[in-house]
């Protein structure tokens, strides 16, 4: 993004100072704004409309001195980065499209044979370990891997390219299922086990590559997965995937003592019971690493959870949470959890209930409006679809913090487009998004501030 070119708020401070009657502009500036970073493309198509609106804003102001002469540096300023934007997005397209080239042919082998072509590639990633390298000799390049996850199930190819034909392939052998996530990275030998390397981590991916590569070689590897920098890792033994079902003949404990349950239903408390058990994810990884404690009873009792998180039973997943964090404590690895009151679990878990039911609300008027624009196909239909798609982003499905709840509040508050989405549309019936969403935020709102 341009530190030079002016965000939707500047420009609307300037249009109101020079008295320049505008929403196109500033909704394009928006638009950009939201543009990814990543996606050079994306910025393109951001660009040309807001060059087309302050073209049209200049014919309409023309006889503004100040007008014109801010929306001339404008212009010149998007053309600047409009041209490195497209250079980019060209250099980008011709770097997909060489990989898509490039690994054709191996992707082709894996379709003739998946797991021993998989088997075949791992065999490859432990050869190319540097190890103890002679003077003067340099570690071979290292494979790619390509990763297409969908709900708790993951496919998983490695390769020396891992372009659009392997995006393809991992979508097939996901049964075709779109929407879901693709990740990309490294795959190397390191520390005995075979290390996925990429830009982001998630509780679980460990786990979930295990399970891929047994299910499609019928070996079990040991994996580990890190970032580029080193600064957060993984692995198998350590790992715990939220959305996995407990495997078959995993020993499981008496149920802890029964707390009161909150009264919400299960489905309700499942965001609750991620948040916590993300909280305490790196001293259960510490005290498995470093065998502190029962390492066996915090085992059984984690598959316990798993089990009953996997069946949908979050009541009883989350009491058995707060059992494992009294464990841990009792490890050093973090501080002891004493007992909450019950009302403390029951309200917080409430009051994110009804925002996310508020939000889920919301997101139904957003897609329903982005398919009828598309059904009418109408000539702005991707952008529209693009500007509804932004609110939906903007709307935290989990503000587990006062901070964040109140960011999210001010985005409700007071975004443009926001404001634009609710005005009377020909597709059909107006959407009532700030009113009702606003209403469920405020008790979530007054619980974090109190905790605070």
């Amino acid at each position: 993004m341009s530190a030079q070119l002016a965000t939707e708020r500047q420009w609307n401070s300037l249009a109101a100072k020079q008295k320049i009657k505008d929403s196109d502009l500033a909704k394009a500036l928006a638009l950009y704004g939201k543009a990814d970073e990543e996606d050079p493309a994306a910025q393109v198509a951001a660009l040309e409309k807001v060059e087309k609106c302050a073209e049209a804003l200049k014919k309409e102001n023309k006889k503004n001195k100040d007008a014109v002469d801010s929306l001339d540096k404008m212009l010149s300023e998007v053309d600047k980065v409009r041209k490195k934007a497209e250079a980019e997005a060209k250099k980008k397209k011709d770097d997909d499209d060489e990989d898509e080239g490039e690994d054709d042919a191996e992707i082709a082998e894996y379709k003739a044979d998946l797991g021993k072509k998989l088997v075949t590639a791992l065999n490859q990633v432990k050869s190319r370990a540097p190890g103890e390298l002679a003077p003067g000799t340099e570690a071979g390049p290292q494979l790619k891997f390509a990763a297409y996850l969908v709900g708790r199930n993951a496919a998983l190819l490695v390769a020396k390219k891992t372009g659009g034909a392997a995006k393809k392939l991992l979508i097939q052998i996901s049964g075709g299922v779109s929407g879901g996530k693709h990740l990309k990275g490294e795959c190397i030998f390191e520390k005995n086990a075979h290390t996925f390397v990429l830009e982001k981590l998630a509780p679980g991916l460990a786990k979930k590559f295990v399970r891929s590569l047994r299910d499609t070689t019928g070996k079990k590897y040991k994996v580990r997965v890190r970032t580029f920098d080193g600064s957060a890792e993984l692995d198998d033994e350590t790992d715990i995937d939220p959305d996995a079902a407990p495997e078959a003949g995993s020993p499981l404990p008496p149920s802890p003592p029964q707390m009161p349950a909150p009264p919400a239903q299960d489905a309700d408390l499942a965001a609750a019971y991620r948040e916590r058990l993300t909280a305490i994810m790196p001293a259960l990884q510490r005290a498995l690493k470093e065998q502190l404690g029962d390492t066996g009873k915090i085992r059984a009792l984690m598959e316990f959870i798993r089990e009953k998180a996997g069946a949908g039973n979050f009541t009883s997943a989350l009491q058995a949470l707060v059992a494992l964090e009294k464990l841990l404590g009792a490890t050093g690895t973090a501080q002891a959890v004493s007992p909450e009151p019950a009302t403390s679990v029951t309200d917080s878990t409430a009051a994110m209930a009804v925002w996310q039911k508020a939000r889920a609300a919301a997101i139904d008027q957003l897609r329903g409006l982005g398919a009828a624009i598309k059904a009418a196909k109408d000539p702005e239909a991707d952008q529209a679809l693009i500007v509804l798609e932004a609110i939906v982003k903007n709307l935290t499905e989990t503000p587990a913090t006062a901070q964040m709840v109140k960011e999210l509040e001010r985005y409700i508050e007071t975004d443009d487009i926001v404001t634009e989405a609710e005005l009377p549309n020909p597709f059909g019936p107006a959407l009532s998004l700030r009113a009702p969403l606003l209403e469920a935020l405020a008790p979530l709102k007054a619980g974090l501030e109190a905790k605070a």
